[in-house]
């Protein structure tokens, strides 16, 4: 294994226990302590704020003092701490913000295409044709914008799912594939109970 924590020891060096640290991190004592023995692993942000918080690069932190003087582990340390490997995961989250906020247009798209169908403002003013033309717009706009948001996030999903097959530390991105696939669906489900709300709401007027 090519990491080993140095927690305790870093927290002694800056006169800090192992609650006190977890407090910063906000993250439960037991986390940090299984971080110590091994058991689990930090995300690559939790991985960040330790080593901002203890004064010590990442590096030095979680990768073994002769790293470089074995070739195996030396791969490892690359496959982790690489800067392609970060920008790879930041590009993962840029794309569920993106899918995230087109799911949110296209409801923001069907409570307007609703607002037009159920209560129809111009009635006297807006003719037919123009009225029917100007729904089938919209449901066109919403089915389109919703495929784009699923299209975009299952790709990179994808995408970072292959490009970590080939990695020896397949955790960090398993980490944040999960996570952020897990706000994507929160985001999704949020906006379509949004969405019944406003159409129970306009059907009640």
């Amino acid at each position: 294994m090519c990491v080993e924590n140095k927690i305790a020891y870093y927290c002694e060096n800056n006169n800090m226990t192992i609650a006190e640290l977890a407090q910063k991190l906000k993250v439960k004592e037991r986390a940090v302590l299984q971080w110590e023995k091994g058991v689990k692993i930090p995300d690559i942000d939790e991985m960040r704020k330790l080593s901002e918080i203890l004064n010590v690069s990442i590096e030095e932190l979680f990768v073994i003092e002769d790293v470089k003087t074995n070739a195996a582990e030396k791969d490892c340390y690359d496959s982790i701490f690489q800067k392609y490997d970060y920008e790879r995961i930041w590009k993962f989250k840029r794309s569920t913000i993106i899918a995230s906020s087109l799911f949110c247009i296209a409801v923001l798209l069907a409570v307007i295409t609703l607002f037009v169908a159920i209560l129809n403002p111009f009635p006297d003013v807006v003719p037919y044709t123009q009225y029917f033309t100007t729904l089938t717009v919209l449901v066109g706009l919403i089915i389109a914008t919703v495929c784009t948001s699923v299209v975009i996030e299952v790709v990179s999903a994808l995408s970072l799912k292959f490009f970590y097959k080939t990695k020896y530390y397949q955790h960090l991105y398993k980490t944040y594939l999960r996570r952020n696939l897990i706000a994507y669906l929160s985001v999704c489900f949020a906006s379509l109970l949004l969405f019944l709300i406003v159409l129970v709401t306009m059907l009640l007027i």
